[in-house]
């Protein structure tokens, strides 16, 4: 037999059902380039979302640390080293899940976009943020050192202050870096290690974790304007496809699926594309939990 004798058709894969719409190669091409489009955004926005998540652990730990200092104060040696030890532990864990991210987000642009969008773009952004942000530069040698040789929390400080009234005492954890500690290692990117030296003062973690993510924030909000006419045109085509069997049929999607038939029987080595709209709703959360991420170095919490 033949692939003229293959058709293609909008149907539900379910028993009992004869209910089809008869489609072209075209258009059975199209929702499944649509879908492929959709399942790589899905996965780089998981991925996405799964940086923030760590990034809200760190900040979550920052705060609760500093209110049990606030209601038991630190007295043991072996306290404050483990209050610093759990603040460098989330932030290795948040290290890694960006290191994840960085190394696909090129990978998952080019499946996006058929590899129409040039890898230099994404990695011009990624250039750029290394090269205007000091502590880009400085988390991303950190990320190598915990890798490698240990948690990149070396010291902290958990400070009371009153205010000029003395009517309100203010709480804060902070959480250091200290360059002078790591002098013997070789590993540690040279460039850094001077930039650090050069500053003679230990460096902030909490405020490097803060502008770090706020970079990588702006890295996918620019790869989210590179792709977004793709993403575009992939929803409208599936969607497009919903529209067509809701007006034939009903609104019931369970089963719905773009496939090739010869002689009533699905043809093997044809993927079976699923037009359903659940095929979406998680990335769509994901994408709109996410779609307020501009200007994190400017945000801060007040209580």
């Amino acid at each position: 037999m033949s692939d003229e004798d293959i058709k293609f058709y909008i149907l539900r894969l379910a028993l009992g059902h004869n209910a089809e719409i008869a489609i072209s190669h075209e258009e059975y091409s199209a929702l499944k380039k649509s879908r492929a489009i959709l399942r790589e955004i899905s996965s780089l926005e998981e991925k996405f979302f799964s940086v923030c998540e760590h990034y809200q652990e760190v900040e979550e730990y920052i705060f609760s640390s500093t209110l049990r200092h606030m209601i038991f104060t630190f007295e043991r040696a072996a306290d404050i080293h483990s209050i610093g030890a759990g603040f460098g532990r989330r932030t290795a864990s948040f290290l890694s899940s960006v290191r994840l991210y960085q190394d696909t987000l090129i990978t998952h642009i080019g499946e996006i976009s058929e590899s129409t969008i040039p890898k230099q773009a994404i990695s011009r952004r990624l250039s750029k943020e290394y090269d205007d942000n000091l502590a880009y530069r400085v988390m991303e040698a950190l990320r190598n050192h915990s890798q490698h040789r240990a948690f990149p929390v070396h010291s902290s400080k958990y400070n009371r202050k009153w205010n000029e009234n003395r009517t309100e005492m203010t709480f804060s954890s902070m959480f250091y870096f200290e360059v002078s500690r790591i002098e013997g290692d070789k590993k540690f990117k040279k460039g850094v290690k001077d930039e650090l030296a050069s500053l003679d003062i230990a460096f902030d973690l909490k405020d490097g974790v803060r502008r770090y993510f706020a970079s990588i924030c702006r890295i996918h909000s620019a790869a989210r304007e590179e792709f977004e006419k793709f993403r575009a045109a992939a929803v409208n085509c599936v969607t497009a496809a919903q529209e067509k069997w809701a007006s034939a049929h009903d609104d019931d999607f369970t089963g719905v699926a773009a496939c090739a038939v010869r002689n009533g029987v699905l043809v093997k080595g044809h993927k079976v594309v699923y037009i359903g709209p659940e095929q979406d709703e998680y990335r769509v959360s994901l994408e709109k939990r996410t779609r307020g991420i501009l200007n994190m170095d400017l945000r801060t919490i007040a209580f």
